[in-house]
């Protein structure tokens, strides 16, 4: 893993993986965003949105031209919301901070759904009769879904996890809140094979992300999503829960990739690769770091592993996230950084496969994972009205 420390060398050489493509992102193809993007009302923003950010990873990344305007268009009544819906009332650990974190996290959403109503769910074959339908993957017990749910009942939301308790849970606590639009499944993001206009993912470790992400393009969905734990990009995904993976994959008879073997399944080769089976007449696909031809061209893999180890705020010595020390705030900058490579990296494969895409930040205070990677079929871009920033399609 790389490491962030106080040797200035040692910095140096970590961010050399970086160096390249963001050279590429400052240049010709990328240019002109950076200039088209203001950088007036900078103490509204947070520390790291500065001049810095912004001429480099940043100038690809789209932000909301009015953040007062953001936060309404995702209001949530909480007063007023169910117990059991309340992410902040169901939370069990890490107290009141924890809880309104969660809450930022589910606004940050669903501004981002209703800025894109228009084309959310209204492919051409939903009809009246059939709501769109918003499959919400790595669930777990419904913070980010129920609230959704209960924010915009024309909807259908499907839960999927692999955790049977926590899909046990999500119900639970659906019936309590009386929601009638909600389906919870006990299944993989890899192996889904039902209806889905929308696709969300609310910090899925790893490789799971990208599953999700081509669930979604396998079906001309929309999605937004939030990943995590990008320095377990190994291509076979989180060691800690490939047991509960094996026994959904045995309950369900889904065949191995490689015709057997404990760690077949979805992984193939003994478990260095994803393989996502969209299900109907929709062939597997294999999730392969780089995601984009654009980040392929110019990092190789090992390189490109590195960068995602380093995003991950863990392995940072000396750094803390959450504190506004100049020491903290000049280590800090790499991982944001790092991440914002693996994140791009991700929006340029889904924007290569003919979607109008737009990566942004959550609202601020919803935690340090708030990278969010938003795509819409057909090169839609139905946020363009409310944002700043590049094309949608990444020219």
């Amino acid at each position: 893993m790389l490491i962030c420390d106080d040797d200035p060398e040692d910095a140096e050489r970590a961010e050399e993986p970086l160096e390249e493509p963001l050279e590429d992102a400052s240049s010709d193809r990328f240019a002109e965003n950076a200039s088209r993007v203001s950088s007036t009302n900078l103490e509204t923003r947070e520390w790291w949105d500065d001049a810095r950010w912004r001429g480099g990873w940043g100038a690809l990344y789209s932000r909301w031209r009015d953040l007062d305007f953001a936060k309404a268009l995702g209001a949530v009544d909480w007063e007023n919301c169910a117990p059991s819906v309340d992410p902040a009332g169901s939370n069990t650990k890490g107290g009141t901070e924890r809880g309104r974190r969660k809450r930022l996290q589910v606004e940050s959403f669903r501004a981002i759904l209703v800025a894109a109503r228009a084309v959310v769910g209204r492919r051409p074959e939903t009809t009246n009769a059939s709501p769109p339908v918003v499959v919400d993957f790595g669930c777990g017990t419904g913070n980010l879904l129920l609230p959704l749910a209960a924010a915009e009942p024309s909807m259908r939301f499907v839960g999927v996890d692999v955790n049977r308790r926590s899909v046990e849970l999500l119900a639970e606590r659906a019936a309590r809140a009386g929601l009638t639009n909600v389906d919870a499944v006990c299944g993989l993001a890899e192996t889904y094979d039902g209806k889905c206009d929308v696709a969300l993912a609310l910090h899925v470790c790893g490789a799971g992300t990208d599953a999700v992400l081509l669930q979604a393009q396998a079906r001309g969905a929309a999605f937004v999503v939030a990943p995590c734990c990008v320095g377990k990009l190994k291509d076979g995904g989180l060691k800690s829960i490939s047991a509960m993976k094996k026994d959904v994959l045995d309950q369900t008879g889904t065949p191995s990739a490689s015709g057997g073997g404990e760690d077949d399944g979805i992984f193939a080769g003994g478990g260095e690769e994803v393989l996502v089976r969209p299900g109907k007449s929709h062939a597997p696909i294999t999730v392969i770091h780089p995601r984009s031809s654009w980040m392929r061209g110019r990092i190789q893999r090992p390189a490109y592993l590195g960068l995602a180890a380093a995003a991950d705020w863990s392995g940072h010595q000396g750094v803390d996230p959450l504190s506004n020390s100049e020491q903290s705030k000049a280590l800090g900058r790499f991982p944001r950084d790092a991440k914002a490579a693996v994140e791009l990296d991700r929006g340029a494969a889904a924007a290569e496969a003919g979607y109008g895409v737009r990566v942004m930040k959550a609202h601020e205070g919803a935690g340090l994972k708030n990278d969010l990677i938003v795509g819409f079929p057909n090169g839609a871009d139905p946020l363009r009205a409310f944002v700043e920033g590049p094309e949608a399609c990444f020219r």
